[in-house]
């Protein structure tokens, strides 16, 4: 376990790519079962008093949708530039280093409240964090530069969030 934890830990400091992962199909599902567990707690933390929030099924859905496309997307993008074989260990590094930082997003969130100050600055800063790690995953699977896999990253997940959305009738 603490293998994994550091290994996952190393991928976020940019210092072990999406290679270095198990490429299996059951440490993939374990991973993705816990990351949307996170993410719901994360969820209920934080709009439980929103009447206008999204309902846990929906939050849910949108967690769903949202790695379905990403899946979806990474898939298509190496297959068409003949890389087949990184999709799982990819996918799999994308899903571990997504629960490492949304498990810092929760601890700081409720950090945050505790000392009595907004949490919007550590998310945010967190959730670029995130952004650069994925683009690194995305530079180590397609072999391009960091800066075309942050763009990657970038647009594979706002897409992903904007279909998720609209999937479960958020965006209409």
């Amino acid at each position: 376990m603490v293998s994994l934890v550091t290994l996952f830990w190393r991928i976020c400091i940019l210092r072990a790519g999406p290679e270095s992962v198990p490429a299996r199909v059951w440490f993939a599902v374990v991973l993705l079962i816990a990351d949307i567990a996170v993410a719901l707690l994360h969820h209920r933390l934080t709009f439980s008093e929103d009447p206008e929030a999204l309902t846990m099924l929906q939050a849910l859905g949108v967690g769903l949708v949202n790695i379905a496309i990403i899946a979806a997307v990474t898939r298509s993008a190496l297959s068409i530039r003949k890389l087949d074989e990184r999709f799982l260990a990819t996918l799999t590094a994308l899903i571990g280093t997504d629960l490492m930082i949304s498990v810092l997003i929760v601890v700081a969130s409720e950090l945050s409240k505790l000392m009595g100050v907004s949490p919007v600055i550590a998310t945010f800063l967190l959730q670029a964090w995130g952004i650069v790690v994925w683009g690194f995953i995305y530079q180590r699977a397609f072999n391009t530069t960091l800066m075309f896999g942050i763009v990657i990253a970038f647009g594979v997940g706002i897409f992903a969030l904007f279909v998720s959305l609209a999937a479960v009738g958020v965006l209409r």
